[in-house]
C-alpha cells in the first residue's frame, strides 16, 4: 500500500506503482468514489 499526501490546494498524487496499473498518463482523466468501507476508488475513464 501506498501513501500519498493531502497538498495545500488539496490535491493527491497517484502513486506511480498505480499509474501503471491504471495505465493513466498526463492529461487523462480519471473518476473517484468512495465504497462502502470508506476506500477511495479510482477509475480511468476511457474515452
Amino acid at each position: 500500500m501506498n501513501a500519498s499526501t493531502l497538498t495545500t490546494k488539496e490535491q493527491v498524487t497517484i502513486p506511480k506503482n498505480a499509474r501503471d496499473l491504471l495505465k493513466v498518463e498526463k492529461g487523462d482523466r480519471v473518476e473517484s468514489f468512495i465504497n462502502r468501507e470508506e476506500y477511495l476508488l479510482i477509475n480511468h475513464l476511457v474515452v
